[in-house]
């Protein structure tokens, strides 16, 4: 289970409530001390005096006792204040961003002492570093972590001084891991000083490749183990996982983007060894905008944020970082970009006008939840439903209201498919069981995942898109054809007519990257006669257990006639 669901504890013993508890108290204190109060006059004062301290004692001890420690409001003020944990939110910590991850101004690479000195005498609310062992990967290796970024391995400050130094300041600060070696030792460090660390503490690695990692010689840290040893030796922090990326070149066939293999991924690496702290991805930020979907999606799954990043040579339009700001809430995404490059995006962060028309047009296009309820044949089926993408492995998704089609008022079914994990095993025949995508259209509502009543439009990864009835009155027929290309991908449009036919036009671009504007120059349509015209309704599935489909932008519009 996914440690930020809530769990209830059968069998623990349950607190009195704090009512209760004084109620039960405070009979037997006057019993105690109401023989005592009946005295001469001259001392019933200074007895009042002191059975008013004792029931404030007895007030604050019932208090902290019953609540957990939590100091009540009514003594809270600016100079009584509880240190935070390391594990606070920076929104929390730094209450002049007013919830907004644009207000945190972060400092990329200090490394150095002079760097550090820097920064910590700059009003920059979090310090980011690098750590490394001194001379890893050579012959003068030794164990102790230093502030470096490989290739460079060598350092003029260590992290054990780098810390002492930051402590003094109150910033917060974030480190990357650049080595697995590194972690235990670095942790080893942070926990000598934990009585002193009262600020945000970010501890940061990554832990997977993505996009063009062959291109560069960063190496992945190993995920499970730098998991396991934050959790274990330092959980008061937020974790920060990453992909090991490399900008595109114009030789590279690949471009910039988080696919939906690389999200997939990092959630099964998570659920394997599922963190307790506070989560964010660190994602770069030139490939954010064009992996939007999934993004959004890995976020829905984990309640994590994310943190930008930026290399100093790469190319960020200040568009780019309008439209993610757009596009999620503005208290979970973080800028660990340039300072040039966050200066020019504070000047317009907030102005609307300057929003273009494309921020907007992909709105209707999204995958609406609300309108799909899943439907299950049996227990153990997969689907991972995000508000505006799913990803299917078995089970159905079926409109949860009813369309109608007619000759003058067609309905367009579209969306985006990527096929992740579809490889078959040894022995099996992809001819008997093709891997795909089915939409099916003209659904009873009474109709089971593993039988379903409708016409069935399939979109295979081999290439084959067929249109075929299965119990619908009328023609018992199929159509098929096969659209050239290799990407694991597809832009679909299946056009109903109502009555007599249905249209499905089918393209895969070249690279699964380029899923824009799309001409669909292979189509087919099936023609049906004896058809009824009422309500029916619609629903997806993919076509046999193996591996995954990703449906995104997929949604049901009035067609153009």
């Amino acid at each position: 289970m996914w440690p930020y669901a809530k769990t209830v504890h059968p069998g623990r013993q349950q607190k009195l409530p704090l009512s209760a508890a004084v109620a039960a108290v405070v009979p037997r204190l006057w019993r105690l001390v109401g023989p005592w109060m009946r005295g001469p006059r001259e001392n019933r004062m200074r007895q009042i005096v002191v059975f008013q301290i004792l029931m404030f004692a007895v007030f604050v001890y019932v208090w902290f006792r019953f609540s957990a420690a939590v100091w009540p409001k009514i003594f809270s003020s600016k100079d009584l204040k509880l240190k935070p944990s390391p594990d606070i939110s920076l929104l929390d910590y730094f209450l002049s961003a007013d919830h907004d991850g644009a207000g945190i101004s972060w400092i990329y690479g200090v490394n150095s002492r002079k760097a550090l000195v820097e920064a910590l005498q700059s009003d920059v609310m979090v310090i980011e570093a690098d750590v490394i062992l001194m001379g890893q990967y050579t012959a003068e290796q030794q164990l102790i972590p230093v502030m470096a970024h490989p290739p460079v391995v060598t350092s003029d400050i260590s992290l054990a001084e780098w810390l002492n130094l930051v402590k003094l300041h109150g910033k917060a600060f974030k480190l990357n891991f650049k080595s697995s070696e590194s972690i235990e030792l670095s942790l080893q460090k942070l926990t000598e000083l934990q009585d002193d660390l009262h600020v945000p503490i970010h501890l940061s690695a990554n832990i997977l490749n993505g996009a063009n990692a062959h291109l560069g010689v960063e190496k992945t840290v190993d995920g499970l183990q730098f998991m396991r040893l934050c959790s274990t030796s330092f959980p008061h922090s937020t974790i920060a996982v990453g992909w090991v990326t490399k900008r595109p070149t114009e030789e590279t066939s690949y471009g910039g983007r988080y696919n939906w293999t690389d999200v997939k991924t990092m959630l099964d690496l998570l659920e394997k060894s599922p963190p307790k702290q506070p989560l964010t991805f660190n994602v770069r930020a030139s490939f954010a905008r064009r992996s939007v979907s999934q993004l959004k999606w890995l976020l829905e799954m984990t309640r994590a944020t994310l943190t930008l990043i930026s290399p100093p040579d790469d190319d960020v339009p200040i568009e780019d970082l309008l439209y993610l700001r757009h596009k999620f809430p503005r208290h979970s995404v973080f800028y660990d970009v340039p300072s040039s490059l966050k200066a020019a995006f504070d000047l317009v962060k907030n102005r609307e006008d300057l929003k273009p028309s494309s921020f907007l047009d992909d709105e209707r296009l999204a995958f609406d939840v609300g309108k799909w309820k899943v439907v299950h044949s049996q227990e153990g089926e997969t689907i991972y439903l995000g508000t505006q993408s799913v990803l299917l492995q078995t089970g159905l998704l079926l409109t949860k209201a009813e369309y109608l089609a007619t000759r003058t008022q067609p309905v367009r079914i579209q969306g985006r498919v990527e096929f992740l994990n579809y490889e078959y095993g040894d022995g099996e025949d992809p001819s008997r069981a093709p891997v795909g995508l089915a939409v099916f259209l003209r659904v009873t509502q009474s109709s089971r995942p593993d039988s379903i009543s409708g016409i069935r439009c399939f979109m295979g990864v081999k290439g084959m898109i067929r249109i075929e009835t299965r119990g619908v009155p009328g023609s018992d027929s199929e159509l098929q054809a096969v659209i050239p290309g290799s990407a694991p991908c597809f832009v679909f449009k299946i056009t109903d007519y109502g009555d007599d036919k249905i249209v499905l036009g089918v393209k895969r671009p070249k690279r699964c990257d380029d899923m824009g504007v799309i001409d669909f120059e292979n189509e087919i349509s099936f023609q049906m006669t004896d058809i009824t015209t009422h309500s029916w309704y619609i629903a997806i599935k993919q076509s046999v257990p193996i591996g995954f489909t990703a449906v995104d932008q997929f949604n049901i519009l009035a067609a153009d006639i």
